[in-house]
């Protein structure tokens, strides 16, 4: 029996952090080690205010050319604006990459076989087109994959699981007691 299902996780924006001076850009200003983000680890982190008052939460993925942060679409615009601010002379590209990247969720028994994940958060599998990961925070939120926006449909006919809903997904969430940084922060 296929118990795996997927969402498009539609409400997620792709930003990218690339140039020779981003792991120590973003190793400065966020709230976890992004030293430890490689090809075969993802971590989940934040960005606050010099008050220590949240501003955003996202994934941080390792690309080809630096990273790329899988956050709330909401908040894109705020973030991107933050890390120009704090660019200042590092040698940074950041870029919207919203248009150009899709994030579904996986979730099922059946997608931990068809994938090959070791059942460890924040485990990459795959870390080029598509990037396919456990999510850092929870195991039972399941698999995340970012990929290509040409090529969503195929990979999703290709693993043949069903489409759920985006107000499943978020009620698995909040049954794990996981809260997504877009609307679901508490002030």
């Amino acid at each position: 029996m296929n118990d795996a299902h997927y969402t498009s996780l539609t409400d997620r924006g792709i930003l990218s952090v690339s140039g020779i001076d981003s792991l120590a850009f973003l190793q400065g200003i966020v709230t976890n080690d992004v030293a430890k983000v490689s090809s075969s680890q993802v971590i989940y982190s934040a960005i606050l205010t010099p008050q220590g008052k949240y501003l955003s939460d996202f994934f941080i993925v390792k690309s080809d050319a630096g990273f790329l942060l899988d956050c709330p679409a909401n908040q894109l615009n705020e973030l991107e604006k933050r890390l120009i601010t704090y660019r200042l002379r590092a040698k940074v590209d950041i870029e919207d990459q919203t248009k150009n990247y899709n994030v579904i969720s996986i979730v099922g028994k059946k997608a931990l076989s068809d994938t090959g994940l070791p059942e460890i958060p924040g485990t990459v599998i795959s870390s080029s087109d598509p990037i396919v990961f456990f999510d850092p925070r929870l195991i039972e939120l399941g698999i995340r994959v970012i990929l290509p926006a040409t090529s969503t449909q195929k990979y999703i006919k290709t693993m043949g699981y069903k489409a759920e809903s985006m107000a499943s997904f978020k009620a698995l969430q909040f049954s794990l007691g996981v809260p997504d940084g877009g609307d679901d922060k508490i002030l």
